[in-house]
């Protein structure tokens, strides 16, 4: 998920990106562009970056899923 225009997440935008992953996590994953810094610490302080891998592009993002 392309999450570089986005500088800033409601906690129910969080919960809705949350039970996604735990909806599709047998059938696929959700990885996050991320490169906003206040969005990443976000991330950091709530440790969602612990359940999503997070990347700071598209590239490095689309190779990890190969």
């Amino acid at each position: 998920m392309d999450m570089t225009d986005v500088k800033h997440i409601c906690s129910s935008a969080l919960g809705v990106i949350v039970a996604f992953k735990r909806k599709i996590k047998n059938e696929g994953d959700i990885k996050l562009v991320i490169t906003d810094e206040n969005l990443l610490k976000l991330f950091q302080t709530t440790m969602l970056d612990k359940v999503f891998e997070i990347f700071e592009s598209q590239r490095e993002c689309l190779s990890a899923f190969d």
